[in-house]
This record gives C-alpha cells, structure tokens and sequence, in this order.
C-alpha cells in the first residue's frame, strides 16, 4: 500500500528519463530549494530476463520464460542544490539461440540509484533455465533493495516466468514474467494448458504480457502497450508485460514490454535444421521527476 508521504507527491514540472543500458549522474539543478523536496519522486525498474531454448538433449520441451524486473520508487527524497546522484540502469537480457541443443537467458542487470550514502537497487529478472532431459527452470522475477516497502519508499517484485511444454515431441515455450510498476508487483507467467502453444507473459504493474504463440504463429506475440501508470504524466510508459512464449517446432519466443519485462522462451525444435530465438528482456528504467 502506498503510504501517505507517497501518495502527497504530484509531480508534472520536470521528468528525466534514463532508459540506456549503463551507468551516469545526474546533478540536481542549482536552483533547487527546500520546497522542492515536498514534490520529488525517483523511481527505478529493473532489466527482464532473456528466455530460453529448448532442453539439452531430447528437444521436445520448450524453453522457458525470463523474469521480470523489480521496481523501486523513492517519494520525496531530501536532496540539495548541485548534489551528484549516481545511477546504472539494467540492460536487458538476451534471449537464447540455438538449433538443437537447449541454451539459458541471460539475467537482467539490476537498475539502481545512489542518494546520500544509501543505494537503491531494482532487481533484473532472471534468464530462462534449461534442463538435460525435462522442462528448464523458470527465470525469477527481480526483487528489490530494500526488501519492503517503508516510509516514503515504495517497492514491488517482478514476476516469473513459466516453464515451458511438451506436445507429440515438441512443446511451446513459456512466457515472460511481468516487470513491476508504480501499480503493482509484475504477475508470474503461466505455463501453457496446450502443450502446442506458447504461454502468455505475465502482466506488468501497469501493462500487459504478450500473448503466447500458436502452432502456425511464427512468433510469440509481443505485448501489448502498457497502460500509462496513475503517477506519470508523460512517456515513457512503466511496469510492462513479459512476451508471449513460442508456439511448438520451433516458433521463436516473443519481445518483452517497453521497460522491465521478461522475454518469452522459444518453441523447441527437435533435430531441426534453424535456430529457435527466445524472446529477450527488455532494458531497465531510470525516472527522476520534481
């Protein structure tokens, strides 16, 4: 729940957005008084995870899902004139690729923020996993530091991503867990009820998760735009969905949302002669408004 310290901010004047993969500083601007500490919020969205291919050796499961990033927002932070903010954001991570042999995600990088001495982290999301003989791992959804929410500073976790399937020898991947936003905890991913087709991601924290891959689909669908969070009056939009997970023989798994979703993991494809792509996690995000 969002305490009343949180909810007291309104913010419309200025908004930074960093959403490149790296490290920085921002310095906050020399015409900052103490007014300007009662109207501030910061707030952090971790990298998705990448999914992954199929397992290692029978080819008939699909790859799984990665996670979703964490979020953190700090409302009302104490800062003065000229003071150098330290910030990384997560680059997302990439979805696997391979012919005939199964290949984990790689995790999203976590995206955080230094503010008088005390470091905030959003958590990335974990890449899809694989297994020698059976469904792969499920990539974790980002978690936050601090842990729980206090005070002004809010938290939410990412969510899961799913596992993926079998179906007659080949199965449909699992979908992307959502990134969390100012809305919400992401929501996990469900493994598909219909080993043929593809998992839908999960929700974001104010977006949508893509909708998995049939069959014929050549690809997981990706999600659809997320809905514009209740505390942002501007682009760009937060808490996006995981991708759709691929559908069976080799459909490629689906992209994540805008900022923070785990990418779908892909159809699996026995003995074939292409690679399967998972979908990768979409970057991180960075917004300082005041």
């Amino acid at each position: 729940m969002m305490s009343n310290n949180q909810s007291a901010a309104v913010c419309t004047t200025v908004q930074t957005y960093y959403n490149t993969a790296g490290s920085g500083t921002f310095t906050v601007p020399n015409t900052w008084t103490a007014a300007n500490n009662s109207k501030n919020w910061i707030l952090l969205i971790g990298a998705g995870g990448g999914g992954s291919t199929t397992d290692t050796n029978f080819g008939k499961y699909g790859g799984s899902g990665g996670g979703g990033g964490a979020m953190v927002k700090i409302t009302n932070a104490t800062l003065t004139a000229n003071q150098v903010l330290s910030y990384t954001v997560g680059a997302g991570g990439a979805g696997a690729s391979s012919k005939d042999t199964g290949i984990a995600g790689t995790a999203g990088g976590a995206t955080s923020i230094t503010i008088g001495g005390t470091t905030y982290i959003a958590g990335g999301g974990g890449g899809g996993g694989t297994s020698a003989s059976s469904v792969g791992t499920v990539g974790v959804g980002g978690t936050p530091t601090p842990a729980t929410s206090s005070g002004n500073v809010l938290v939410y976790s990412g969510g899961n991503g799913s596992i993926g399937v079998t179906a007659s020898g080949s199965g449909g991947g699992g979908g992307g867990g959502g990134a969390a936003g100012p809305k919400g905890a992401g929501v996990s991913a469900v493994a598909p009820a219909n080993g043929a087709k593809g998992g839908n991601g999960g929700n974001g924290g104010g977006g949508f998760g893509g909708v998995g891959a049939t069959g014929s689909q050549a690809l997981g669908t990706p999600p659809s735009t997320p809905a514009i969070a209740s505390d942002i009056s501007t682009s760009p939009t937060l808490g996006s969905g995981g991708g759709g997970g691929g559908g069976y023989e080799g459909k490629n798994g689906g992209t994540a949302g805008s900022y923070g979703g785990g990418g779908g993991g892909a159809g699996s494809l026995p003995g074939g002669s292409t690679a399967a792509t998972a979908g990768s996690g979409a970057v991180g995000l960075v917004v300082i408004c005041y």
